[in-house]
């Protein structure tokens, strides 16, 4: 089943960005805040890649969406085989879901399984999108990194979203790679609420404690 991308959708943006020469390297370029006050207080400041990467800052990717334009993002969407490719929602909207901490986000048109999620990531750790080879380290190095107890690294992305108009229902996403010496797995979680909860936590967040659950059940974590 396919669900919107929510900021899952950076991991496929940032290749995308670094194979155009958007981006430059972990540090380059900074993105200059343009003062706006948002409700997330990191989101305030001027960004670098890794900065918008781990913080999620939405603005950022608002930013870089309509230097590549939708033909060439659908493009790149098809190539990576990410989804449905529908960008039909708008260069700053098309991957969202209506939330409180983003003005007009109507779009979420663009969507994506788990299995896709999956496809996605062990093309990227393999180096065979279609895409340079450096746009997809550059990704990879600025995913936020996690090292658990056992030793295993984990790089990955979280994705926050609400599948009702009153954000009262969450969607959340996690999706990564883990890694221990010659050991890699591809990690993808997500999960909607049927009922509304306590407000309060991002979903994306839950989705990352419970793909670590799941791994520390296994001995993987």
């Amino acid at each position: 089943m396919r669900l919107p991308a929510c900021s899952t959708f950076k991991v496929p943006l940032a290749v995308m960005a670094y194979d155009s020469g958007i981006l430059k390297d972990e540090n380059l370029p900074v993105f200059k805040w343009d003062g706006q006050k948002r409700m997330i207080d990191a989101w305030n400041q001027n960004q670098t890649p890794t900065m918008w990467m781990r913080e999620s800052a939405v603005w950022v990717s608002q930013e870089i969406t309509p230097k590549l334009g939708i033909k060439k993002i659908e493009q790149y969407l098809k190539d990576f085989n990410y989804g449905n490719h529908d960008m039909s929602g708008g260069l700053k909207y098309a991957w969202l879901t209506p939330a409180p901490f983003i003005a007009d986000s109507m779009g979420n048109t663009l969507k994506v399984s788990a299995l896709e999620q999956v496809s996605f990531l062990e093309k990227l750790w393999q180096g065979e999108l279609k895409a340079s080879s450096q746009s997809q380290i550059l990704t990879q190095k600025i995913m936020a990194q996690d090292v658990s107890p056992r030793g295993y690294t984990l790089v990955g992305k979280t994705g926050s979203g609400f599948s009702d108009s009153h954000h009262d229902l969450r969607l959340g996403w996690y999706v990564g790679h883990l890694e221990k010496g010659d050991r890699e797995y591809i990690v993808v979680v997500n999960f909607s609420d049927k009922q509304k909860v306590p407000a309060g936590t991002f979903a994306g967040r839950e989705a990352k404690e419970m793909a670590i659950n799941l791994l520390s059940e296994k001995k993987l974590w």
